[in-house]
């Protein structure tokens, strides 16, 4: 009995730990994350679309959770019907943006913090950037 008491205790203490970890994701953690996950196809400088589109502002003109949402699965949310994703798939081309399945929703905030505070460094004007579907 004392044994199984001592196993649920250890447990509950490392599963505390993984998700004060991952809860105490900073901007500088979403700085690191685009950098291994988005650079490829998105510039870091805001204004310049690279094979993905210019990402200067994107929190102004996109509800959060629908970015996390996008960013974690596009194409289900385009096989969805999401008015607004097939708007996006189809403005860019109907090339899709793969799936980040490994990033979890507070991974996928922190890179949208980045986003966010990013442009407000390069001083990105809140109209600068053409959005479509909006």
């Amino acid at each position: 009995m004392n044994f199984l008491i001592t196993t649920l205790l250890i447990i509950s203490f490392l599963l505390t730990i993984v998700s004060f970890q991952n809860f105490n994701l900073t901007t500088e953690n979403g700085e690191e994350l685009f950098e291994g996950h988005c650079r490829e196809c998105h510039s870091d400088d805001f204004r310049k679309r690279k094979s993905a589109p210019a990402l200067g502002n994107i929190h102004i003109y996109r509800v959060r959770d629908w970015l996390i949402d996008f960013i974690y699965n596009s194409q289900k949310m385009i096989k969805s019907g999401d008015n607004l994703a097939n708007c996006v798939y189809i403005s860019n081309g109907k090339k899709t943006m793969p799936a980040f399945y490994m990033l979890s929703r507070k991974e996928i905030g922190a890179i949208l913090n980045y986003i966010e505070r990013e442009s407000k460094i390069q001083q990105i004007g809140r109209d600068e950037i053409n959005f479509p579907c909006n």
